[in-house]
């Protein structure tokens, strides 16, 4: 606890606890602090020299985000991320972003749309060079656009804590099937369809492209999480 460091600004005091929150989220998804590690409220104080109370604060976030948990006679300790969270995770991604799709479809903007036409283009072109890390990153940001078009905060806010638990699952975990959860090109062609979809202004078609899409990567998952609880099935 006493090697790990929290770059946190104090110039303003009425931020504390967010900066706190921000700087203890980051260190666990860096992975300076591991699952199953205890995280020492006073022994923060010192090391931040700021009050127990602005900490006590971010700790209550954290664990309502479910980065850490209270346990009797150990206190706080950075929480465990497993499949079955994963799994739990695409299942609200099919419903949220399906919705999002919806929504998207009613009150985007011509702009927004040619955006995503953007995007897309560009995943193509990373596709054909077979620049995957690329087309990923491409990924994310065209699902980002999509739920940022609907316009509603309570999905944006949901849909950035997920996104932050799944890129903290592929950092703990020992495992990289999660990055390889779709064929780059079936994930291209699930793509276009819903491009398809919302400049049409069909909210019933893209949330199903979306739906399908999202539902596709989680039939993934939990594959691979049967093969790996049960290996001796394989054969």
């Amino acid at each position: 606890m006493e090697d790990v460091q929290y770059p946190v600004s104090l110039d303003n005091p009425e931020t504390l606890p967010d900066k706190v929150y921000g700087a203890v989220q980051e260190a666990i998804m860096k992975g300076r602090i591991h699952p199953g590690d205890r995280i020492i409220e006073h022994e923060m104080s010192k090391i931040l020299k700021i009050s127990r109370g602005p900490i006590r604060e971010a700790m209550a976030r954290l664990e309502r985000d479910g980065f850490v948990k209270r346990l009797p006679r150990r206190g706080i300790i950075v929480e465990f991320i497993s499949e079955t969270d994963i799994i739990a995770i695409y299942q609200i991604r099919s419903v949220l972003e399906g919705l999002a799709a919806r929504l998207f479809c009613k009150q985007a903007s011509a702009e927004e749309l040619d955006s995503l036409d953007k995007i897309l283009k560009n995943m193509e072109i990373q596709l054909n060079k077979t620049n995957l890390e690329r087309y990923r990153k491409l990924n994310m940001e065209f699902h980002e656009a999509l739920v940022k078009g609907s316009e509603n905060k309570r999905i944006m806010e949901i849909y950035n804590l997920y996104r932050k638990h799944i890129f903290w699952f592929n950092l703990a975990s020992t495992e990289t099937w999660l990055s390889l959860i779709d064929s780059p090109e079936i994930s291209f062609r699930d793509h276009q369809r819903i491009l398809k979809a919302l400049r049409e202004r069909d909210p019933e078609k893209a949330e199903d492209a979306v739906r399908g899409h999202i539902e596709r990567s989680l039939k993934y998952i939990e594959q691979c999480a049967k093969r790996k609880a049960h290996p001796k099935n394989e054969e």
